[in-house]
């Protein structure tokens, strides 16, 4: 089954709002799409390096600027990717994230060691409203495909049975 939406309509999502309009961006990807049968973030940077190129303008071009900007979210890649082991008084092992972002959604990351930030009223709070709103972001982003529902229950099946309930 072939996907069609009537209409389309870009947007931004929540907390990003850069120089060039959605529309544009969209029409640039569209046409890559059609002229290589995909997109690459390397062929969009690509198309939009010439200063005529209607997306030129929703990248950083400053070498300087760039490069710690690169940096920066090099920094956020690994703190979110940080793994930490327990292992429990059975001797089980569960790896999870070791930090997590305790910053509100639209918020600059600010993350924590987990089980300091799960041990605060606070600060648990802020992790399961930002894990709620993803969580509606992705069903929000795939409920299009009619197996979301039933993936979501067979996962949340499997994830009971493996927390022992």
């Amino acid at each position: 089954m072939v996907y069609e939406p009537k209409r389309k309509t870009y947007v931004w999502g929540e907390g990003y709002s850069p120089k060039v309009k959605p529309d544009i961006v969209g029409g640039v990807l569209e046409q890559i799409n059609a002229e290589c049968g995909s997109v690459t973030s390397k062929e969009f940077l690509d198309r939009s390096r010439p200063e005529e190129s209607p997306t030129h303008d929703l990248f950083e071009w400053d070498d300087n600027v760039a490069a710690e900007a690169y940096r920066l979210e090099q920094s956020r890649y690994a703190i979110r990717h940080l793994r930490v082991i327990y292992e429990d008084s059975n001797a089980e092992k569960q790896t999870i994230s070791a930090f997590v972002n305790i910053a509100p959604q639209t918020a600059v990351a600010e993350y924590q060691d987990i089980s300091v930030a799960l041990s605060n009223q606070k600060t648990r709070e802020a992790v399961f409203s930002r894990i709620r709103a993803e969580l509606d972001a992705f069903i929000e982003r795939n409920k299009k495909f009619d197996e979301l529902g039933e993936l979501l229950i067979e996962r949340g099946r499997k994830l009971l049975k493996t927390n022992g309930k």
